[in-house]
C-alpha cells in the first residue's frame, strides 16, 4: 500500500503562502558541543578519505585519523570557529559563548 502523504501546513507571509517548517527539536543537546561536533566530523572525514583512497590508490597505507583530524581542524580554523585557547581537541564551549 502507498505511504500516506504528510499533512503540510501553510502560513501566510509577506511573500505569500509558504509551508510551515517547525523548529527542530534537539534530542541530545550535547551533540552540538564543539568537542562532539569535531569528533563526528573527523569520523565522517575518515570515511570520505578512506573511500577516496580506495578509489584512487588502493592498498596505500595512510594515517586516516591524522589526515582527517588535520583536515577538520584546518576547516574550523578557516571558518573561524577554532578557538586558539583549545589544545589538541576542542572544548565544550563555542567561541561566541565565552564572555568577552
Amino acid at each position: 500500500p502507498p505511504k500516506p502523504r504528510p499533512f503540510i501546513r501553510f502560513i501566510q507571509t509577506e511573500q505569500g503562502q509558504r509551508p510551515y517548517i517547525p523548529s527542530p527539536t534537539v534530542r541530545n543537546p550535547e551533540a552540538s558541543r564543539p568537542y562532539n561536533q569535531f569528533l563526528y566530523q573527523i569520523s565522517k572525514e575518515c570515511e570520505w578519505i578512506k573511500d577516496e583512497m580506495e578509489h584512487q590508490a588502493p592498498g596505500t597505507g595512510v594515517d586516516l585519523d591524522g589526515m582527517a583530524y588535520q583536515s577538520v581542524k584546518d576547516m574550523w580554523i578557516e571558518d573561524g570557529i577554532w578557538n586558539p585557547k583549545w589544545g589538541e581537541l576542542p572544548g565544550m564551549t563555542w567561541i561566541y559563548e565565552e564572555p568577552e
